[in-house]
């Protein structure tokens, strides 16, 4: 089991494990071996970004789709505090 598989199956039920392989298979099959690492660093070290990252990309093709036409994308919603940040009246 790769170790991207692994983190979404821990943050998946068992219903929708068959979503996290498909999101985990799109992912490895862009990702450099650099990448890869980068990406298994990141989510094993936050867990709650771990979390959000699970629900995220197996709730919307349209971003899973976009992260793996540009990892860059995928990188800076990892590493930056959007995922976290509140809406505000003036960001609606």
């Amino acid at each position: 089991m790769t170790f991207l598989r692994s983190i979404l199956s821990d943050h998946l039920p068992d219903n929708l494990h068959a979503e996290g392989d498909g999101v985990s298979a799109s992912l490895l099959a862009v990702l450099s071996d650099d990448e890869s690492l980068r990406l298994q660093a990141i989510l094993s070290s936050d867990s709650s970004l771990a979390r959000q990252f699970t629900r995220t990309l197996v709730g919307s093709a349209y971003v899973l789709e976009s992260c793996c036409r540009n990892p860059d994308l995928l990188f800076h919603w990892l590493l930056t505090d959007v995922p976290y940040a509140a809406l505000s009246a003036a960001r609606i």
